[in-house]
């Protein structure tokens, strides 16, 4: 997913065909939470995304537009 995730769109052509982090661990997180239910009530044996690997998010310094682009002036 981090490497291929992203489906193939015509306003998506300038980007990177990967995921990012966040959305991954975001979905690792839906399925882990669908799947420990399934577990809990006996339709799977185990929880398959239960130990997986995940890739670290990377933290951005976040970027403020000046005062004079921001239109409150």
């Amino acid at each position: 997913m981090l490497t291929k995730g992203r489906v193939d769109r015509q306003e998506a052509k300038g980007q990177s065909k990967g995921l990012s982090a966040k959305t991954v661990r975001n979905i690792h997180q839906i399925l882990s939470s669908v799947l420990k239910l399934a577990r809990e009530q006996r339709i799977l044996p185990t929880n398959p995304v239960e130990g997986c690997a995940l890739s670290k998010v990377e933290h951005r310094e976040m970027k403020n537009l000046p005062v004079e682009n921001s239109g409150l002036s």
